[in-house]
């Protein structure tokens, strides 16, 4: 169900509709985890919803007085998906979802109402997967639209379907910076910075950091290294900027347990830097 709970859905409308009250969401969901057990396919295949326009409908839908939990539809879910176009309650959402040990995807999003050009558009959703990633704690983060005809403000690809040409907009790198790096089963850590993100490699030998700069004159940043008992002298580091498409930098000395580097007006940022793990 496609936010099923947006009212703007209507029939004839420029989008597809898919409205459904939260009692016909409930009743849908038993209809189709009867007919999956009866086949023998859930141990192929699982339930997810509610794939809500916002963290808040999303949240009144599952956890509500009149919702998922209060009419036990929760244990036949697999995992809570959400859109985050709008709402702030991700710490709320992701507390629930942990008490309720489901996996919680972010399933869409995109540059909605997002005034800004360019790669400043770009930045801001870079700052959404940040916010989503840490806050949020998704274990999955989907963009809305991969390709779009002529449209870098959302498409990562743009294309000419007339004429049958594509090329990689600048988003695409800046998405880059995010899923060349955070791999699957990579730990996303506590940072101090809300404009950075951390995450540690499965064997605790790595440490990813990113850091997303979009302000229109460089700045400094300092990463405190100390909860690590042990680190490598260097390490390696790749940028998205104006001029830049991921590219790999020279490295970055790691001394007495501080890495600096100077992040370039709108930017982002991303650091492998070995590390032992630490306390």
């Amino acid at each position: 169900m496609n936010e099923p709970d947006a009212n703007w859905w209507k029939a004839l409308g420029k989008q597809e509709g898919c409205g459904f009250s939260v009692h016909k969401q409930i009743l849908l969901i038993r209809a189709v985890h009867e007919k999956l057990s009866a086949k023998g396919l859930l141990t192929q295949t699982q339930i997810s919803a509610m794939d809500a326009n916002s963290l808040e409908a999303c949240l009144r839908a599952v956890a509500g007085q009149d919702g998922y939990a209060a009419n036990q539809v929760l244990p036949l879910l697999g995992q809570i998906n959400t859109h985050t176009y709008f709402g702030s309650r991700r710490q709320e959402l992701a507390q629930f979802a942990a008490q309720q040990q489901k996996r919680l995807w972010q399933s869409e999003s995109g540059p909605l109402h997002v005034a800004e050009k360019g790669l400043a558009n770009h930045l801001v959703m870079a700052q959404r997967i940040i916010t989503d990633l840490r806050d949020l704690g998704a274990v999955a983060w989907l963009d809305w639209q991969l390709v779009s005809e002529r449209d870098p403000h959302w498409g990562l690809i743009t294309a000419d379907y007339g004429r049958q040409t594509y090329r990689r907009a600048k988003s695409f790198y800046v998405r880059m910076q995010f899923s060349r790096f955070f791999k699957p089963d990579y730990t996303v850590i506590s940072t101090p910075h809300p404009a950075t993100l951390a995450a540690l490699s499965p064997t605790g030998d790595t440490l990813v950091v990113l850091i997303c700069h979009p302000n229109a004159e460089a700045a400094p940043f300092k990463l405190d290294l100390s909860s690590f008992p042990a680190l490598g002298a260097d390490a390696e580091a790749f940028r998205t900027s104006e001029t830049e498409n991921c590219q790999s930098l020279d490295k970055l000395p790691v001394n007495g347990k501080m890495l600096q580097l100077t992040a370039p007006a709108r930017s982002v940022t991303t650091m492998l830097i070995p590390v032992a793990p630490g306390r």
